[in-house]
């Protein structure tokens, strides 16, 4: 988990389409942006491949301006077919 030492609220999102550098995130990729959980809800026809994400954190002041961004690296899973 990850917390702040002034207490700011922490947030969190998918990555845009520049933040990617072009493309996109998956379809089904989600990110709760109080928690950071993480869910890809497939819809069953997603075959093997090798897939990128982007995540962004972002440290919020009280009134929501954001004080600090960190962009996390393109992470990349590969995804068997199911059986």
């Amino acid at each position: 988990s990850v917390t702040d030492p002034n207490a700011d609220q922490i947030r969190y999102r998918l990555g845009t389409t520049d933040e990617l550098g072009g493309g996109s995130n998956p379809a089904g990729i989600s990110i709760d942006t109080n928690t950071g959980l993480f869910t890809w809800t497939d819809s069953g026809t997603t075959g093997d491949g090798l897939f990128s994400v982007s995540v962004v954190v972002e440290d919020v002041d009280s009134d929501g301006a954001i004080i600090c961004r960190a962009t996390g690296e393109r992470k990349r899973w590969i995804i068997p077919s199911m059986i």
